[in-house]
């Protein structure tokens, strides 16, 4: 494991501001009938009553 102090870290190019954009999202809740291993793996889902 590399072991790096901090004082030799550059300062950051840019900044980026992150806000919430929006409250009321919801996302469905699913059931996974497959699942394949891999790169990248194969799913596949059902959307639960």
């Amino acid at each position: 494991m590399l072991d790096h102090s901090k004082s030799d870290w550059n300062t950051p190019i840019e900044l980026i501001k992150i806000r919430k954009v929006c409250t009321d999202t919801s996302v469905p809740r699913l059931k996974i009938l497959k699942y394949e291993a891999g790169a990248p793996p194969g799913r596949r889902f059902q959307l639960e009553p």
